[in-house]
């Protein structure tokens, strides 16, 4: 490809370059509109699952993990969410609705407050709960972008 020398010493693309340009940028654009959308993600985390896999074993922590999955899995599809993937000791969720997320998150909080009632410290699921709104990549059934990250 060819460019001009501008007088300031710098190049100015040619007519191919431009128009390979504009090209890229609409298909940046049409992949944009194809597969991304707003969507609310929640991740839950279990707190101190790494001591308690120490403490307890392996069996035991993924026992533990396992309870957690089970109570708070349906949860979120009673919100109108869809559980996305589930990652060692954490669920990735996703919403249409950001509200249906912070919902079943209040919900969330409610079952393991209940559930830990009558264990001890040491036995009781702990889990933190992150939550964001945004444009994310929507793509295999995953989600990826910001939206993630920042959840």
């Amino acid at each position: 490809m060819s460019s001009t020398q501008l007088p300031n010493g710098q190049r100015r693309p040619d007519k191919d370059s431009e128009d390979l340009i504009k090209r890229v940028a609409e298909l940046d654009e049409e992949l944009n509109n194809r597969l991304t959308r707003e969507i609310a993600v929640l991740f839950t985390d279990i707190r101190g699952s790494t001591t308690f896999f120490k403490i307890h074993g392996d069996i035991a922590g993924r026992l533990m993990m396992q309870r957690h999955y089970d109570m708070l899995s349906p949860i979120i599809v009673d919100h109108e969410g869809t559980v996305v993937k589930t990652l060692c000791d954490s669920i990735m969720a996703s919403f249409n609705d950001p509200a249906d997320a912070v919902n079943a998150a209040m919900e969330m909080q409610r079952k393991l407050s209940e559930y830990n009632s009558s264990l001890s410290q040491e036995e009781s699921i702990r889990i933190r709960i992150g939550i964001n709104y945004g444009k994310g990549i929507i793509e295999d059934k995953d989600i990826y972008g910001d939206v993630v990250n920042v959840a």
